[in-house]
């Protein structure tokens, strides 16, 4: 879970105050207490930027306007014993 502070609030695992931009931290009964009495709110984590280096799925391409893809092999029509 990501907590950020909304006051003040120590960090028993790294010491001081938990810094104003938060932490992703353990949902210990420490953290849970904390966000119950507020001193702490818990946001959403956020979605770590996707790799470069890995290839774009045909699912993820974005889509160009006005463009459709078809198999030209289903529209065709047999013409054999005609």
């Amino acid at each position: 879970m990501h907590v950020k502070p909304n006051r003040p609030t120590p960090d028993p695992e790294r010491g001081g105050y938990l810094a104003d931009e938060g932490r992703v931290v353990e949902p210990t009964p420490y953290w849970l207490r904390r966000v119950a009495d507020q001193d702490v709110r818990e946001v959403p984590v956020a979605a770590p930027p996707p790799d470069p280096a890995l290839p774009i799925t045909p699912s993820e391409e974005p889509a160009v306007a006005g463009s459709s893809v078809s198999d030209s092999r289903s529209t065709r029509t047999s013409t054999k014993g005609q």
